[in-house]
């Protein structure tokens, strides 16, 4: 594939490369309280990640309480064209509820682009004024619409001023995100080989990059500590595997899983030979079951951005 192998630790080791659709970075968010008068209030938030900037005097709007966004609430909200919309959020602590927030924002953003709604702030589903962002662009690409994660406290605040003041509050919200032309960017893959059958591959991967919000530590630090550690174990034990090991790193997971798609169609030729892959990604903690990929990951491969 023409990459340059080196070793590391007696692992061949090395970087492939793709490119990411455009490069984001968040600038000074503001969402500060026009109507009625609270003195200014700014309540804190955050740019959604991948999201588009606002004007540079940002936009102002009516807030609309859209409750869960469901079809019943959008009904209920009437006309949004212009409006400001914010949706709640259950308080995230279970697996099912991480999905859940990642699933239910995309049909939302689609209602809410074609009602013509000027943005999007989403209550944040940590509280204690944690702030964090993820994405709800999951091709690489700049979202459709203005969104902001708000602190959860100061959203519910909202809420309830807009339950006492219907029709009446107004906002005003800054996102002056700077948006880049394409960049290149790499994944790092390691691999021993096996003995027996080294056309056929056994991978472990897990993801390099994380949000500035937190530390990276659970997503995804410790589990590229893992395949980093399980490449070193098997090293130092002087295990020759029967098939193929590949150790990968995947970039741009948080994009988009970008990372992982761009490493499966320039492997398109190899997946017949993928006898397993394994992903972490979950955090720290036993792992409970694993998950064999192989017609996932040949479905990818078709997928074009």
């Amino acid at each position: 594939m023409g990459h340059c192998w080196i070793s590391r630790g007696g692992v061949d080791v090395h970087a492939e490369k793709y490119m990411l659709p455009v490069t984001w970075k968040e600038g000074a968010t503001r969402l500060e309280v026009l109507s009625p008068s609270t003195g200014g209030a700014v309540l804190r938030a955050v740019s959604e990640g991948w999201g588009p900037a606002t004007p540079h005097d940002g936009i102002e709007g009516s807030v609309v309480d859209l409750g869960d966004g469901t079809d019943a609430d959008f009904s209920r909200a009437g006309n949004i064209k212009g409006a400001i919309l914010l949706a709640h959020s259950e308080i995230g602590s279970t697996w099912p509820d991480l999905f859940n927030e990642y699933m239910r924002p995309p049909a939302i953003i689609a209602r809410a682009v074609k009602q013509g709604a000027a943005a999007i702030v989403w209550t944040a589903a940590r509280e204690r004024l944690l702030l964090y962002r993820h994405t709800n662009s999951l091709n690489g690409e700049i979202d459709r619409i203005p969104q902001a994660v708000v602190a959860r406290e100061d959203a519910l605040k909202l809420a309830r001023l807009v339950a006492t003041n219907p029709g009446k509050v107004r906002v005003k919200l800054s996102l002056p995100n700077e948006i880049g032309s394409p960049i290149e960017q790499e994944n790092v893959v390691g691999e021993i080989r096996g003995y027996e059958k080294p056309d056929e591959i056994v991978i472990l991967g897990a993801h390099l990059d994380s949000w500035e919000l937190g530390t990276g530590a659970l997503d995804n630090g410790c589990n590229a500590a893992l395949v980093l550690e399980a490449a070193r174990a098997i090293k130092a034990m002087g295990l020759v595997p029967k098939r193929t090991i590949r150790f990968i790193l995947f970039s741009g997971e948080e994009q988009g899983t970008i990372g992982s798609f761009a490493y499966v169609k320039s492997h398109a030729t190899e997946l017949e030979k993928i006898r397993a892959v394994i992903i972490f990604d979950s955090g720290s903690g036993r792992v409970p079951a694993i998950l064999w990929a192989v017609d996932a990951i040949r479905k990818r491969a078709s997928v074009k951005f």
